[in-house]
C-alpha cells in the first residue's frame, strides 16, 4: 500500500513523533551527495526521495531515536548524532530534530 507524504505526516503527528532532518557534513570519498544536502524525515520508516540506500540504512535507528527524543552519546550537543556511512571513505551525517 502507498502511502502519501501527507498521509505519512499526519500518522506521525497522531504518534507525537517529530521529524528528523539528516544533513551530510563531511564528505571523505566518492558520494553522490554534496556537503549541505539535507533530507527531511517525516516519519523513521519512510526514508526521503533521494538519500542514498545504504546511507539511510545506516541512520535509520539514529533517526528512530531522534524521531523519539532520545538523547544522542554526543556529550556537547546531545540533540544531535553524528553517523559515518559504511564507506570506509564515505560521509558523515548529522541527524537532527526539525522542531
Amino acid at each position: 500500500m502507498e502511502f502519501s507524504e501527507e498521509k505519512v505526516k499526519a500518522i506521525s503527528q497522531a504518534r507525537g513523533m517529530k521529524p528528523v532532518r539528516v544533513t551530510l557534513v563531511e564528505k571523505i570519498g566518492v558520494c553522490p551527495h554534496e556537503v549541505g544536502d539535507n533530507f527531511l524525515y517525516h516519519h523513521p520508516m519512510f526514508t526521503p526521495q533521494g538519500v542514498c540506500g545504504v546511507a539511510a540504512h545506516s541512520m535509520m535507528p539514529f533517526v528512530q531515536r531522534s524521531a523519539d527524543g532520545v538523547p544522542s552519546w554526543e556529550k556537547d550537543n546531545p540533540a544531535i548524532y553524528l553517523i559515518h556511512c559504511p564507506s570506509k571513505k564515505g560521509t558523515i551525517w548529522r541527524i537532527e530534530r526539525a522542531e
